[in-house]
């Protein structure tokens, strides 16, 4: 947090923008028909990952975006978070590959791992949610708790998902949270930067913890306190994921390689 409130003050000075400024739905109208394809794009990915179908996945995407920044691009928190999802540099930095945080679409790859994460544990879009905004998955569960900014910040996600249950088209879906919606075959026809990089692009690289034997070669490794363990190296999440699903998360634990020597 401390790294992150230094970056934030020095945005402020860089692009002149105030912390705790967000977009209007007008902006944000505009937001969403301008980065379409990275919607898409990363909608397409989630939906396989979590087993939704695409329009909701891009539903999830959209709606946090409008929670989060109302398409500020250069939206900054007084907590550090930074750009249109509003993550702190502690996690642009330290899981997975560092980015621009105000870039939209290595934003939402952040947002969707993050989500990955939380649903594997949790098995329900709520329970993501809440644990993407707070940390914890059993948060705000108790319909009476609405006082906390984090419930309430739940209880608008489910509010904003349930209007839009039988949308499927995406002006509507714009139409529908900003009254307004621009998208439009000619901006797909613009000509700008358009990040090619896919989900895995941007996964942490951790390593998978044998414990017991799985058939596997396996070598010996060393956290920075000292201690050995066997693993089977340094590996992409999803990859450890694969590994999880295949013998069963009691045999593969996984630690951050921030924690690892080798």
């Amino acid at each position: 947090m401390e790294l992150s409130q230094k970056r934030v003050d020095g945005s402020e000075r860089y692009f002149g923008g105030k912390r705790t400024v967000i977009g209007d739905r007008e902006q944000f109208a505009r937001y969403i028909a301008l980065f379409d394809r990275e919607y898409e794009s990363v909608a397409r990915e989630l939906s396989k990952k979590i087993g939704l179908s695409k329009i909701d996945t891009y539903k999830i995407l959209v709606i946090l975006t409008f929670l989060e920044s109302r398409g500020n691009l250069f939206a900054i928190s007084k907590t550090g978070a930074f750009g249109p999802l509003q993550l702190t540099m502690h996690y642009y930095m330290l899981y997975g590959t560092p980015n621009n945080p105000f870039n939209p679409k290595s934003s939402l790859i952040k947002l969707a791992n993050k989500f990955i994460y939380y649903h594997r544990t949790g098995k329900s879009i709520d329970e993501s949610v809440i644990a993407y905004k707070s940390g914890s998955l059993s948060k705000c569960q108790d319909i009476d708790v609405v006082d906390d900014v984090d419930c309430r910040y739940f209880r608008d996600f489910q509010n904003y998902f349930y209007k839009l249950k039988d949308v499927n088209r995406k002006d509507n879906i714009s139409k529908i949270l900003t009254q307004k919606s621009y998208l439009s075959e000619e901006l797909n026809r613009l000509k700008r930067y358009i990040n090619l990089h896919n989900m895995k692009y941007y996964e942490p690289f951790q390593y998978a913890i044998i414990d017991g034997n799985i058939g596997l070669k396996t070598q010996e490794s060393m956290l920075f306190k000292g201690r050995n363990f066997r693993s089977l190296g340094k590996m992409k999440r999803s990859d450890i994921y694969k590994l999880q699903d295949k013998y069963g998360r009691d045999r593969i634990k996984v630690i951050s390689d921030k924690m690892v020597c080798y």
